[in-house]
């Protein structure tokens, strides 16, 4: 199974994303992190009255960051311009033992 979710959202990040994405389909997308100036790129698309779905990664165990993160995206966006947040990569499938680190907020239920 192909669950991942490993783009990690910084609060200080200065860059959008880093590293820099690329073209090369056997890059290493792990450690991928973005900041706050990602969201607000959607802007550019603003002529074509695009709607998002911006996801929130999963893959730290860290509730403070996910609410960062989410309020990022609707400051970034535009809550008018969002159809709806995507918490975590294929929800469909928490829990999945190897869908993640081990850390992962998707890890966790209603028992932790």
């Amino acid at each position: 199974m192909s669950v991942r979710d490993y783009a990690l959202y910084v609060s200080d990040q200065v860059e959008p994303v880093f590293p820099e994405p690329n073209l090369l389909f056997d890059s290493n997308v792990t450690g991928t992190t973005f900041g706050p100036s990602f969201w607000p790129l959607t802007k550019n698309f603003a002529s074509l009255q695009a709607t998002w779905v911006p996801q929130i990664s999963f893959a730290v165990n860290n509730q403070t960051q996910l609410v960062e993160s989410a309020q990022a995206a609707v400051d970034g966006i535009g809550l008018e311009n969002i159809e709806s947040i995507e918490l975590g990569n294929e929800p469909n499938f928490y829990p999945f033992p190897t869908a993640g680190p081990p850390e992962w907020v998707a890890a966790l239920n209603n028992t932790s």
